[in-house]
């Protein structure tokens, strides 16, 4: 994915959906905005190639034959590499769609058909750019993480330095000192 949010430039898309991938709506729409797209018209093949692909966001249809969407969701959100990914349901608008099981089954938002393009262009982005900043802080904080063990390291090191230069001192304060030896600093 692009490092700049609300930058399409690489990011990956996989619509799960039974139109044929030459001919689907969205595709057209995101292909013309420099998405990478991938499709699937199966649920295993939907579960495969998430798997094979890792993309930043997933559209799933809800009412796909063998398994429905929100099955599929919950099978993407049960394996830990594609969990973080966010699913955004596609549903008809005459189809009788449970929006709070879309929430359940661990996704991030809904689109109904007929599509108004800008809307879902509008949601794409605002899940690529939340999945993005989200990644970034999880990026950050495995630094800070670091930077702070290190710094924790550095900080017991010193203070093992210090307390052997204060046994030295120690050491040389209460070593009996010669007459002669203090005359020839004089």
């Amino acid at each position: 994915m692009s490092d700049v949010p609300g930058n399409a430039g690489k990011a990956t898309i996989l619509i799960v959906d039974e139109t044929p991938s030459d001919s689907h709506p969205l595709g057209d729409n995101f292909a013309s905005r420099g998405y990478d797209l991938h499709f699937a018209n199966t649920t295993l093949a939907a579960i495969s190639v998430a798997g094979d692909t890792y993309p930043d966001l997933i559209l799933v249809e809800v009412g796909l034959p063998q398994m429905d969407g929100f099955e599929v969701c919950e099978k993407l959100k049960a394996d830990e590499g594609l969990k973080n990914i966010p699913v955004i349901f596609i549903a008809a608008l005459e189809e009788q769609m449970d929006r709070a099981r879309c929430f359940v089954a661990g996704g991030a938002d809904y689109i109904l058909k007929p599509f108004v393009f800008e809307e879902v262009r509008s949601r794409v982005k605002t899940h690529l750019d939340k999945s993005m900043l989200k990644k970034q802080l999880e990026l950050t904080s495995r630094e800070l993480e670091e930077a702070r063990s290190t710094s924790q390291q550095l900080l017991a090191d010193l203070d093992g330095q210090v307390q052997q230069r204060t046994i030295e001192l120690e050491e040389a304060n209460t070593a009996p000192v010669s007459y002669t030896h203090l005359r020839a600093h004089e």
